[in-house]
């Protein structure tokens, strides 16, 4: 999955900013067009969020204003009342709620950046509803009222906010609603702020596309079909077939944790019907795979001797770099070799991202091998 952060002055987040390590796999992304512009959004954005502490505070008991209180007013609240003119001028709760849910209640812990400080990344999945047992109606009672304008802009200022995010100054819009990801409702709950207000980031939970290339060991790609001579005759050497996934669409996506589930087929040049297909995303063979973990298994059985064939994957340290590697014997023949990768995301492990299929060997145009008796002259 893709993790976005955007800052208000368009600088790095050392804490986010990390493609490749503990920062969190986070993309970097800008609020606004310009640091002034996006000055203005953060000082209304600020100014919105007070206004309104300010006049809620002022009802609410003392001991309910603690952070710690994790004090809640559920947008189901049976106690919500909006005054009926047109427009309103006034909204009002008959009672609060209390929790001791990270993410209503000031979190104490994170879900990403640094562990000596509290960013505010830990937070809900979902609304949490007033008959949730997770939340509790306050005793004593606690009413509180609000002047709707003050409710309203409050809601509006993180909205306008969100709405400007953005890839580079006047770039593509990029925000919780444009990549909303499999699961929207839970992107648009993922979205947070630091307790300086410094940036916002959020998790679209959909993994990109990775890029890969399909080569075997000796192919001489000067023929076409490019050739390989495995030695003997009959051949007796088997071949070794890599698949290299070299880099991900998302930071995220090679997260050394994360799944990525590759398959690899070769049949003959006379039928579609596979000769041998080998299936590491939760196949016949196992998997996916885990991207940071040297792995090894039998594939499917060698067309040629008989006998199962053998496959390692392998991650040299680098979160961009995965090598899965499948010796297989053929007989001599023309044959094709298709191969596609797909990764799994992090958390919501069954959202799996699109297909990427590489056609072709390096150099060429074609997936079509052929193997040759014989030694090469």
């Amino acid at each position: 999955m893709a993790r976005w952060y955007a800052r208000f002055d368009g600088n790095a987040e050392t804490a986010l900013d990390n493609t490749n390590g503990t920062g969190g796999y986070f993309t970097k992304l800008r609020i606004g067009a310009s640091s002034a512009s996006a000055a203005l959004l953060r000082d209304g954005l600020i100014a919105s969020k007070s206004a309104l502490s300010t006049d809620i505070y002022a009802d609410l008991d003392g001991i309910n204003i603690d952070g710690a209180a994790g004090t809640y007013f559920p947008p189901d609240s049976p106690g919500l009342t909006i005054n009926t003119v047109t427009p309103p001028t006034f909204v009002s709760w008959s009672n609060g709620f209390s929790s001791t849910l990270e993410g209503i209640k000031t979190p104490t812990t994170n879900t990403y950046g640094v562990a000596d400080s509290v960013n505010y990344s830990k937070r809900l999945t979902e609304s949490v509803s007033f008959s949730s047992s997770f939340v509790a109606a306050l005793s004593p009672v606690d009413s509180v009222g609000a002047a709707y304008d003050t409710y309203y802009s409050a809601s509006a200022a993180v909205l306008a906010v969100v709405n400007v995010i953005q890839t580079t100054p006047g770039g593509v819009v990029t925000t919780p609603y444009t990549r909303p990801g499999t699961d929207p409702h839970r992107t648009i709950y993922s979205l947070w702020n630091n307790p300086g207000t410094d940036y916002f980031a959020w998790d679209d939970f959909t993994p990109g596309q990775p890029t890969a290339t399909m080569d075997i060991d000796g192919l001489n790609k000067g023929t076409t079909p490019p050739e390989i001579y495995p030695g003997g005759t009959p051949v007796n050497t088997n071949l070794v077939i890599n698949f290299t996934v070299s880099s991900f669409e998302f930071p995220n996506d090679g997260n050394l944790d994360g799944k990525i589930g590759i398959n690899m087929t070769v049949h003959t040049s006379q039928s579609n019907d596979n000769l041998a297909a080998l299936q590491l995303n939760g196949g016949t063979h196992g998997g996916p795979l885990t991207i940071g973990t040297y792995q090894t298994g039998n594939g499917p059985t060698n067309p040629r001797q008989g006998g199962s064939s053998t496959w390692t994957f392998n991650n040299p340290g680098d979160s961009y770099t995965g090598i899965l590697t499948w010796t297989l014997g053929l007989t001599a023949g023309e044959y094709t070799l298709n191969c596609d990768g797909r990764v799994y995301d992090v958390i919501i492990t069954s959202n799996v991202g699109s297909t990427r299929f590489v056609t072709v060997f390096p150099t060429t145009s074609t997936n079509q091998f052929i193997v040759k008796e014989g030694d090469a002259q």
